[in-house]
């Protein structure tokens, strides 16, 4: 009887040991199965190195020369920012262009020159260009149009420029290479880059403006020296604008110098001979020895 009752115990004790056992499996293979299904609806994206690059240095960086120039090429496009170009003419002063003079001629830029008074010359003048845009300008040589001086002082100024001819007064600077262009025959060009300056035009050595008359009075306008620049801007696309036109004005005023005051001269006194009784008891003294001097050589 105890041999049955320990069999059956013994029963037992396997059976609860072997439902603990499948219990702690099947909660392991769900917890596994639950991982899976988790894992399955996740998708794990690749490392893009090409980002983890490009955040890990600065674009300006690593941003290539080309790709940066075609950005700002692109950018500096717009009509917004496209400037007209800037001149610089000897070392003459910029001013606003404010008077009326430099308005009704039509100027863009503007320069004094000072006061010239009459017969005084001008001479060794040159002209600069430089373009501001990030793009390029080109110029054709047959829409150039070269200097002149508009006479500001009217009917009683007059101006006078040695050689008379402008195109031998003036020409363009070495640095200006003309090239055949390719939008028509017999047509020649120049490129000027972007941000660069430069020598437009100069005198020829002897070349030279004389303000020959004027009854203007001190700082009245008498003479403006008009510079021009007729240019086309290009956008990224090397398109071109239709031909625009830049003045570059320089003014010059009377000068009336002031005559120095003459100063009358003296001329210094005459020297008087004394004529008083004194100097005639002198003259007979020099008689009377005269007298004695002479009897005296005689008698020897």
């Amino acid at each position: 009887m105890k041999v049955k009752v320990s069999l059956i115990l013994t029963s037992l004790l396997v059976l609860s040991f072997a439902q603990a056992f499948a219990a702690e499996v099947t909660d392991l293979g769900e917890e596994t199965a639950t991982t899976t299904s988790e894992s399955a609806d996740t998708t794990v994206t690749p490392a893009d190195t090409t980002s983890l690059w490009e955040e890990s240095i600065p674009s300006d960086v690593w941003t290539t020369t080309d790709s940066w120039t075609e950005e700002w090429l692109n950018a500096a496009s717009g009509k917004d920012v496209v400037m007209s170009p800037k001149g610089s003419i000897g070392n003459y002063s910029e001013v606003a262009c404010d008077k009326d003079f430099f308005l009704s001629n039509a100027c863009n830029q503007c320069f004094e020159w000072g006061k010239k008074m009459v017969g005084e010359k001008i001479a060794g003048l040159t002209d600069s260009w430089t373009n501001p845009n990030a793009t390029e300008q080109i110029i054709y040589s047959d829409e150039q149009k070269m200097p002149e001086l508009i006479n500001l002082g009217w009917a009683n100024t007059t101006w006078v420029n040695n050689p008379l001819e402008a195109e031998k007064f003036w020409k363009y600077n070495d640095e200006i290479v003309w090239t055949d262009s390719a939008t028509g025959p017999n047509k020649q060009e120049f490129l000027l880059e972007w941000g660069k300056t430069v020598n437009f035009l100069e005198a020829d050595l002897w070349a030279s403006y004389a303000l020959q008359s004027s009854d203007k009075k001190e700082w009245d306008a008498v003479g403006l020296l008009k510079f021009y620049v007729n240019y086309h801007d290009t956008d990224a696309t090397a398109k071109e604008t239709e031909a625009l036109m830049h003045t570059e004005c320089v003014a010059y005023y009377a000068w009336t110098p002031t005559a120095a005051p003459i100063v009358p001269v003296t001329p210094p006194e005459a020297i008087k001979v004394k004529t008083g009784p004194e100097s005639f008891v002198l003259i007979i003294m020099a008689l009377i020895l005269s007298l004695g001097l002479l009897k005296f050589r005689k008698k020897v």
